[in-house]
């Protein structure tokens, strides 16, 4: 067995003459060369020692004879290196050796290149360096997989155990948020007390893992405003929480109205139908509502939940208990101020009246004129009714004729009787249809006669009324001045019967809502029906005035 004199490695083929594992000359150069070194003893198959034999000394010269000497230096060996895929299958052997590329340092110290040929022997070093590679891409395939499978564990006891320390900055780090009110470490530090006052840490942590998957068990849908997402940084797996806002919903009704949230203002105007949405930090919160729309600033209560749904909303109604108030006028008053409190209010009068909505148990409201000033205190109760003393006076000193000039006359008055002058009106117009005889209609003005002519011979020729009832709603009944004439509007119901004038034998149930106008004519000094307008619907009060057919 023949061994390297370098390196003392078992050469495998016998007739190398570069070793297969240190790459160096083993046969010496022909001519004047170097001399190997002695190789290291290694134990031969018996146990004896065994010592390659020296190389041959080169014959001695005269020393001037001498030429200089390249002495062969090599590198240090490379580190392990792991071949790529295309050199691990086996492939034909060359015919002649290959060659490789070693380096040797000349007299003048520098490097130069040097071709050497490689033996053809095969080695077992790189199906070794193949295994360890497998069993390194294996080790880091278990780690992958275990990381994989405990990812999500960790991450969820990593945020819960932030939430029962009260971690406000760890928490924020992983905060999502829009469109809401500042979210301050105060409102975080309550959302973890909520959580640990509700008993929802162990809850939360089977939340988490199980969330997005609602038939899982564990997965709570009034915790849903806590979401673990899954995120990934290469071949690992991360993961990011969201906490995403609770909605509210606030109902009171009004405009104007101002909110606080766990003694924070979050000042909000409310949208026409009086609602306003928050968006708050799941947990328990405290939401109070005020009105300010009078100046003054009057509670309406307010509502503690506690919730941890981003999709379950929460609903609060305040101001419920407010009372509303109506006070009725005389309808003739001239310079008119309300104040609540001794504050001015800026209400102004509609249909002849005052209302004053909301009102609350205890409120002082001062009407004043030119031609009086009263006051009124709110009570106890959903609805209150007041009227103005001064109504009284006006009527006792007119009694309250058509004839009446608007001045004279309170709404009260006007509703009584324009509506008994709308009856009539309507009465004569039916006969003047029935007869189609334009002659009979009475109680209008000249304008609007012209215009009922039009629509007697457009809708109504062919048909027969027969008048039921008629209902007045006295409180819609206003008045206001135009291009120096005075107008009175309210609403009416009306119902009747009709047939086709060509065939009376069927009759069938008709009616409608008007809406009409009354003029007062400066030179009769008498009220007439100026207008109407046919409506298929209409909000009517409860305060009617009903009159029926005459009997006949």
């Amino acid at each position: 067995m023949k061994f390297c004199p370098w390196c003392g490695k078992v050469l495998i083929n016998q007739d190398a003459v570069f070793c297969e594992h240190c790459g160096r000359r083993i046969r010496p150069q022909e001519g004047p060369g170097q001399t190997p070194p002695a190789a290291a003893p290694s134990a031969g198959p018996g146990g004896e020692s065994t010592i390659p034999p020296e190389a041959p000394k080169a014959p001695e010269q005269p020393e001037a004879a001498l030429r200089p000497v390249r002495h062969l230096e090599f590198e240090e060996e490379p580190e392990e290196y792991i071949p790529p895929e295309e050199e691990w299958a086996p492939r034909e052997e060359p015919d002649e050796p290959p060659v490789i590329d070693v380096r040797y340092r000349d007299a003048s110290g520098g490097d130069k290149p040097r071709r050497v040929k490689k033996s053809a022997g095969r080695s077992f070093a790189l199906p070794m360096i193949y295994i360890l590679a497998v069993a390194a891409a294996a080790a880091g395939a278990v780690g992958l997989w275990l990381n994989t499978r405990t990812a999500p564990q960790k991450a969820a006891a990593q945020f819960v155990r932030a939430v029962e320390a009260r971690d406000v900055s760890y928490i924020r780090e992983h905060l999502q948020y829009q469109n809401t009110y500042e979210v301050t470490d105060q409102g975080l530090e309550l959302m973890c007390r909520s959580a640990e006052e509700e008993k929802l840490l162990q809850a939360l942590e089977s939340h988490l893992l199980a969330q997005g998957v609602s038939s899982q068990e564990g997965y709570l849908p009034g915790l849903d405003s806590f979401v673990m997402e899954e995120s990934r940084s290469g071949l690992r797996r991360e993961y990011e929480f969201a906490i995403r806002p609770v909605l509210v919903q606030v109902e009171t009704g009004l405009p104007e109205v101002t909110l606080t949230v766990d003694g924070q203002s979050a000042r909000y105007t409310s949208n026409s139908d009086g609602a306003v949405s928050l968006r708050l930090l799941p947990g328990t919160h405290t939401v109070e509502a005020s009105f300010d729309g009078y100046g003054p600033s009057y509670s309406l209560g307010g509502e503690s939940f506690t919730s941890f749904s981003s999709s379950e909303g929460v609903t609060l109604r305040l101001g419920e208990d407010a009372a509303s108030v109506s006070i009725e006028l005389a309808g003739n008053e001239t310079g008119l101020s309300v104040k609540l409190n001794g504050s001015e209010s800026g209400i102004q009068p509609e249909a002849g009246r005052v209302t004053i909505a909301p009102a609350f148990e205890g409120m002082e409201i001062a009407l004043s004129c030119d031609q009086y000033a009263e006051s009124f205190s709110v009570g106890a109760g959903k609805e209150q009714s007041f009227e103005v003393g001064w109504i009284h006076e006006t009527e006792k000193k007119n009694p309250g004729p058509t004839s009446l000039a608007p001045a004279d006359i309170t709404n009260r008055q006007l509703a009584a009787a324009g509506s008994q002058l709308f009856y009539r009106f309507y009465l004569s117009y039916l006969e003047a249809i029935n007869r189609w005889d334009e002659s009979l209609i009475t109680g209008v003005s000249a304008g609007y006669k012209d215009e009922l002519l039009q629509k007697m011979e457009a809708n109504n020729k062919d048909y027969l009324f027969d008048f039921k009832w008629m209902e007045i709603d006295k409180d819609t009944v206003d008045r206001y001045t135009e291009e120096g004439k005075t107008y009175a509007e309210f609403g009416a119901e009306v119902y009747y019967e009709y047939s086709y004038k060509e065939d009376q034998s069927m009759w069938y149930a008709g009616g409608n809502f008007q809406w009409v106008t009354l003029l007062y004519n400066e030179t009769s000094r008498r009220w007439e029906v100026a207008g109407t307008r046919v409506y298929d619907s209409m909000e009517l009060g409860s305060h009617r005035i009903r009159y029926e057919a005459e009997a006949e």
